[in-house]
Order: structure tokens, then sequence, then C-alpha cells
């Protein structure tokens, strides 16, 4: 499984799509996969392949601020416009974030509590996140109400 990061190059992401493309298996006999995308500003983890934008973690710098909006709202696209089933994390729609911390599932404290301050904080990007959830409902191009079976279909397509 591959994660995209929202802070690092787009070149650095495509590589990774490109990769994820030639090496998933499917999940499944019937050849379901799942796409996976984090959207993290941080990794925490010191082997990875993230950039974040010339700063880690929170910064006041607002050109960063801008330009790691703007990588989300890609992967986010990307996502949404993918077949199969969109993973997401609660909160990724309000650029909920853990601290670099990949391992908040064992922690009771401020790294994996949700703010409730972040919507209306981020109201733009949870705007955006309703808009494009309404596009993948209101278009079936882009989603698939059963499984691939293998079987032929009327066209004589698999």
């Amino acid at each position: 499984m591959a994660f995209i990061g929202a802070d690092e190059p787009m070149e650095h992401s495509m590589q990774k799509l490109n990769g994820l493309s030639r090496s998933l298996t499917p999940l499944k006999p019937d050849g379901t996969l799942i796409a996976v995308i984090e959207m993290s500003p941080n990794d925490g983890v010191s082997d990875n392949l993230s950039w974040n934008c010339g700063a880690e973690g929170e910064t006041s710098d607002t050109r960063i601020g801008i330009l790691r909006e703007r990588q989300i709202r890609n992967f986010l696209t990307i996502l949404m416009l993918s077949r199969g089933v969109p993973m997401v994390l609660a909160g990724d729609e309000a650029r909920r974030t853990q601290k670099g911390n990949n391992n908040a599932y064992c922690q009771d404290n401020e790294i994996s509590w949700f703010d409730w301050k972040a919507p209306e904080k981020h109201a733009g990007m949870l705007r955006f996140w309703h808009l494009m959830i309404g596009f993948r409902k209101t278009h079936v191009a882009v989603r698939k109400n059963s499984f691939f079976t293998g079987e032929t279909n009327a066209r004589f397509k698999k």
C-alpha cells in the first residue's frame, strides 16, 4: 500500500501514484482495490519521502499554508475521481493533523483528539470536500456499485 502526502512535491506524489498503479494487487479475489491517500502535513517517519513545503509542522508562512491547502485539494480530487472506495481519515476534511505522530491511536491527549474549532477555521476546505463528495455522488462514471466479477459484459468486455 502506498500513501501520498499532501505536503510533498507533485513529482514525488506522481511517482508514488505510478508505482502504486504498477504494484497494487487485488485485496479480494474479485479484483477489488483500495487506494489510500494520506493528507497529514507531517509524517514523523525518518525514512519517508515527504516534503513539508519548506517548514515542518505548523507555520505562519502564508505561502506554505496556501501550497499545502492546494496539495490537499489536488489529492482529494484524485481520490474522489478514482474508482473504488475512497478511504479517508476522520478530520481530513478539516485539515486535522496528529502533529507528525503515526501512532496516535494509543494516545489519549491533544495529539489524537479532534479540534472542534477546525471545521470553522478551515471552512473553505470543508466546503471543497462537500463539493467533491456531491460530484462523486452525481457522476456514476467515478464510482462502481458492484464488484468486478471477471464475467464478460454486454459489450464483451471483462
